[in-house]
């Protein structure tokens, strides 16, 4: 399950092959049917996805999804409730750059890109990009081709900028960080939590690991797995956004049923909980969580969603 919240205060998450939202107390289909998974262009329930893995909110009304199991990313429009397909071709799996209509993913899991979108008309610009600004990207976790792909929005162009076979398992993303000194994003990988510049768009560099700092702008290297890192996945940025990058912890889970955070440029991490599957409140050094799957901060709180449970660290963020 992929979730997040909204500026409403509502929470917008998927659920399988459905996109839904809630408010706390009523939850609401926005597209897709839990029931049917598939592929099919249509509104809301009638819509059909194989599995939504990560999604990004463009504006408002618009989000991007990942349908993983169709190989391709899909746009919902939340004011019409209509699902269209945003880019590769659904149903085909492979490997192909070039334009958003013929470029080829294999399992895409994530897709990211910058916070907050404006109108922009142009005639010679495809119907799917004219609400995206003309100046930025969407990145997209293509964990089939064990890749990290880009979308440049000027002219719909895909391109690879990260393949790797030490890429293998490449996780979830997290949101786009503003800051004075950086803009980018993250995303999990066997190598360490990764830091995209949208400012430098072909720049990778490793930004929590045993290798922070190193620049993994390659295409064909294969590096080693980090072993701080061996399996991240869900993760979330706490700390002071607008000013300093050396003021930003990161946390997330590793599938060791334990709660884990580092500084931006750590080579050393923090661990919460003792590791050890249970169901135990309690301090960061004697707490049991049991299979942690998402991270969601509201309010200055931490909400851990484990099986069976969603556990909350108050006054954390």
């Amino acid at each position: 399950m992929e979730a997040d919240l909204k500026n409403d205060g509502n929470i917008l998450f998927s659920e399988g092959p459905s996109l839904k939202t809630t408010d706390g107390s009523t939850t609401v289909n926005i597209a897709g049917d839990l029931r049917i998974p598939g592929y099919k262009d249509a509104r809301n329930n009638e819509a059909r996805f194989r599995d939504i893995t990560g999604f990004h909110q463009l504006n408002k009304q618009e989000v991007v999804i990942a349908d993983k199991y169709n190989h391709c990313l899909r746009k919902v429009n939340r004011d019409t409730g209509v699902t269209s397909t945003f880019a590769g071709r659904c149903g085909y799996e492979g490997f192909q750059d070039g334009p958003i209509d013929s470029a080829l993913f294999y399992h895409p899991t994530g897709v990211f890109g910058p916070l907050g979108v404006h109108s922009h008309e142009s005639t010679n610009r495809d119907s799917k990009l004219k609400d995206l600004p003309v100046f930025g990207f969407l990145y997209v976790t293509d964990s089939g081709n064990m890749a990290i792909r880009r979308i440049r929005v000027k002219d719909g162009a895909v391109k690879t900028i990260v393949k790797s076979a030490s890429l293998q398992g490449l996780s979830y993303y997290c949101p786009f960080l503003y800051s004075e000194r950086n803009v980018g994003g993250f995303v999990a990988t066997n190598l360490g939590i990764m830091f995209i510049n949208s400012e430098k768009p072909d720049e990778v560099t490793v930004a929590v690991g045993s290798t922070a700092g190193q620049d993994r702008s390659n295409t064909s290297s294969l590096f080693q797995m980090d072993p701080i890192f061996p399996r991240p996945q869900q993760f979330l940025l706490s700390g002071n956004h607008a000013n300093d990058n050396n003021d930003i912890t990161i946390i997330f889970l590793d599938g060791e049923n334990s709660l884990k955070a580092a500084r931006l440029g750590a080579t050393e991490v923090k661990t919460a909980c003792t590791g050890v599957a249970g169901d135990l409140d309690g301090t960061f050094s004697s707490c049991q969580l049991d299979h942690p799957s998402s991270l969601l901060a509201a309010h200055g709180d931490l909400f851990i969603g484990e099986q069976g449970a969603i556990r909350v660290i108050p006054g954390r963020l």
